[in-house]
């Protein structure tokens, strides 16, 4: 297993954008038995947010890799603004 390791002087914005594809796959993963209405642009944002919010939580002493956890936390918010939205 490689150990994520944020980049010295990058922003979370650099990081956000070098990983945006997996982003993307974890928010359409999550939301690919919606209806075709629903509209996914607050839910990619909400999977953002929730990336971010990993990359500032991460911690290797829990033995997970940053990816689960990152995808943990993507699912999380996108579902959390599913229920606001609700």
């Amino acid at each position: 297993m490689v150990e994520f390791v944020k980049p010295e002087g990058a922003s979370e914005d650099e990081i956000l954008r070098q990983h945006e594809g997996f982003v993307r796959q974890v928010v359409g993963y999550a939301t690919k038995n919606l209806p075709h209405y629903v509209d996914r642009d607050p839910l990619l944002n909400a999977g953002r947010v929730g990336f971010v919010d990993a990359l500032r939580r991460y911690d290797a002493a829990y033995n997970t890799s940053f990816r689960s956890y990152a995808m943990t936390r993507i699912r999380g918010a996108v579902f959390d603004e599913l229920r606001r939205t609700d």
